[in-house]
């Protein structure tokens, strides 16, 4: 298994090497922005209304119902009297939620709607820790954090922590509302807390060699860089995604390996084809 992986990792890498010697860089391809697209046939018409109308504000109701916006508020004022409930990956029904909100900004604008996302992400960035560290589950209670958390940062980001899952939302998330709306407050946000991961994460001494369970991070880091132009994203891809393939060593194979019979290989390979077009090569 893990030679057929390799073989496939090289054989990715070698087709953005000859895109790259065609004359591409970056990627070839440019995605319609989503302002230069109008759908109002009577299906998806109705769809994009009723997500306007009922689906957005539901999910937004939902996030202050079920707490997922106290979790942040308690984040921002830790200690031993916050009581950690729900999930390990709650935050990103927030992100998840505004990424959806986004993505209905940038054809329906709406001002309403746009301040409310403000708001929420006032809450949301008093919870980021001084380096840039953002998950709820830990930082609302450092002593008695959530119980797949594990006892200090990453040491159960492979099993079921969240930290890396919840941080490809957030930055999916992102990435949708400045494109929407052209600003960066929550984009900032997310750099901060991926500039955390890469500062923690990685095989530099000082560093913690650790691959994510989930491969929304992978893709939203190659989105992060196709906004920014900073290849510190795409380099931290290249390194979760191949691994160090001189060395016969692939985080794809050990991936595979743990979760063949549930749905993360699709994720993975999906992390790893967006990430195709940008040959490591290519990066300074």
């Amino acid at each position: 298994m893990k030679k057929r992986v390799m073989t496939f990792v090289a054989a990715c890498l070698a087709l953005s090497v000859c895109a790259q010697k065609n004359g591409h860089t970056g990627y070839p391809i440019t995605p319609v922005p989503f302002t230069a697209v109008k759908v109002n046939d009577a299906f998806w018409g109705q769809r994009l209304k009723a997500s306007r109308e009922v689906t957005i504000p539901l999910a937004f109701s939902k996030c202050e119902e079920t707490g997922r916006y106290k979790n942040f508020e308690m984040a921002a004022n830790p200690g031993p009297h916050n009581k950690v409930t729900g999930f390990s990956f709650d935050d990103t029904d927030v992100y998840k939620t505004i990424e959806g909100a986004s993505y209905l900004l940038q054809t329906y604008p709406d001002e309403k709607l746009k301040k409310y996302i403000d708001s929420v992400l006032v809450i949301v960035a008093r919870a980021q820790e001084p380096d840039g560290y953002l998950y709820t589950s830990r930082t609302m209670n450092p002593e008695h954090p959530h119980e797949w958390a594990g006892s200090k940062r990453w040491e159960k980001v492979e099993d079921l922590s969240h930290e890396f899952y919840n941080l490809g939302h957030m930055v999916e998330g992102a990435v949708a509302h400045y494109q929407a709306t052209g600003q960066k407050n929550f984009l900032n946000i997310a750099i901060r807390y991926a500039d955390c991961v890469c500062r923690e994460i990685g095989d530099k001494p000082g560093q913690q060699v650790k691959v994510p369970g989930h491969q929304i991070a992978e893709m939203a880091l190659a989105k992060l860089y196709v906004v920014t132009g900073d290849n510190t994203w795409m380099k931290r891809n290249f390194s979760w995604i191949s691994g160090d393939i001189r060395n016969g060593k692939t985080n794809i194979a050990r991936l595979i390996s743990r979760f063949w019979n549930r749905t993360r290989p699709s994720d993975m390979l999906s992390g790893l084809l967006i990430c195709i077009p940008v040959s490591p090569m290519s990066l300074p």
